[in-house]
């Protein structure tokens, strides 16, 4: 065995090693003694990233599998044994730990990331700050590890941040707790839903979204002020911590569709585009490598079969926002603000009609919501699609 095979083998006896105390010391013991399947699970997969990541080297391609091999088994685990399951467990961390392992190898393969040290690795994978959500690319966290670039001189009194976003994150859980319970998707299966016309259901429904969203926007702004308390948002151009956003909840009054996806998640929307849209838009069309991104962000949240069917048409609604766009000269003797309510209305009813099936999770759930909506929101979104794409009207090029 060779001077550099051995080395490898040490570093892959030290990383298994490491996994397995690590497993222990992050976990509830109970938790472990009632189904030690999921420690062992953790085991294998960080014992088989080791060899991809240390065999492998910059293959992204062998990382990729890995996200599908792992994340996957992590799925299905929990569709098969908490089936309809809302909770925050391990399968949360496996994605987001998911997101780091493929912004890890994009960056190796790219030439930035100048520090590959097994623990610098290690505790990039594994950083607390935001180990729910909110992943960040390595190169970012090398430069705060180094105080280089952005992070080498930071101005700016970061605790006001902190604060503010941690009294945001209360007041959502406080709706939460004391809101949410009267407002709940249960209306859906109630008597009482099914006397309302459609306008009132898409109020409603509309309300209900909201409401459903604040639990979302706690854990983003919790988020939020963790990776503003380490450093790792802050703008050298701003002076604020405002480099990487979790979420921004003016998502509500927003009137593109566009901008709503872009506020929503955002740490995982720039994900998506840096190690996906970005790299497949190089082999393909941008309009193939931008479905196969809504496709891609699908799996990666789960197999329950709403999710796919709730991103097919998140994905036409954001492609009529472009259409629209590209054509907003043809709109200019409509008042400004009549435009703005019309396109208000017409992406919050629809976005958040689909929305529903993904937040339902149960495929028959969604099926009835669709069916008591008259599949008002998904009709809307594909008169408005075909449209433009069989008249191309006001488009400057074809997608």
């Amino acid at each position: 065995m060779g001077d550099e095979q051995c080395q490898r083998f040490e570093h892959f006896r030290g990383q298994s090693q490491t996994c397995f105390i690590f497993s222990i010391l992050h976990s509830d013991c109970n938790y472990l003694q009632q189904d030690k399947i999921k420690m062992n699970k953790t085991d294998i997969q960080h014992i088989f990233w080791s060899i991809l990541h240390f065999v492998f080297g910059k293959r992204v391609v062998c990382v990729y599998k890995y996200y599908d091999l792992a994340l996957s088994y992590v799925h299905l685990f929990r569709q098969w044994f908490d089936y309809l399951s809302w909770k925050i467990d391990f399968s949360v961390i496996q994605m987001t730990v998911t997101c780091r392992l493929i912004y890890y190898a994009v960056d190796l393969q790219d030439g930035k990331a100048y520090d590959t040290g097994f623990w610098t690795y290690y505790s990039y994978i594994f950083s607390f700050f935001s180990i729910m959500i909110g992943p960040v690319p390595y190169h970012n966290y090398l430069n705060l590890l180094n105080q280089k670039e952005e992070y080498s001189n930071i101005k700016f009194n970061k605790y006001k941040s902190v604060i503010t976003n941690l009294i945001k994150a209360l007041l959502f859980c406080g709706g939460e707790i004391w809101i949410r319970p009267y407002v709940d998707y249960d209306w859906y299966d109630s008597p009482q839903w099914n006397e309302l016309n459609l306008l009132q259901k898409n109020v409603l429904q509309a309300i209900i979204g909201l409401v459903a969203r604040m639990r979302y926007f706690a854990g983003f702004k919790f988020t939020q002020a963790a990776m503003d308390a380490v450093g790792i948002t802050y703008n050298e151009d701003s002076q604020q911590f405002d480099k990487f956003i979790t979420c921004d909840y003016s998502y509500e009054k927003d009137v593109s569709a566009i901008h709503k996806t872009t506020k929503w998640n955002t740490t995982v929307q720039m994900w998506l585009k840096y190690c996906f849209f970005d790299k497949l838009s190089n082999l393909f069309n941008v309009s193939t490598a931008y479905y196969m991104t809504y496709g891609i962000s699908a799996l990666w949240h789960g197999f329950y079969l709403g999710y796919y069917q709730t991103f097919f048409w998140w994905a036409l609604i954001n492609q009529n926002c472009k259409y629209v766009y590209r054509c907003r000269d043809k709109f200019q003797w409509i008042p400004a603000s009549l435009r703005s309510i019309i396109a208000f209305t017409y992406c919050t009813f629809t976005m958040n009609q689909i929305a529903m099936t993904m937040g339902l999770l149960d495929w028959d759930k969604g099926m009835r919501f669709n069916n008591s909506m008259y599949w008002s929101g998904p009709i809307a979104v594909l008169i408005v699609f075909f449209f433009f794409f069989i008249t191309q009207f006001g488009q400057k090029r074809r997608i």
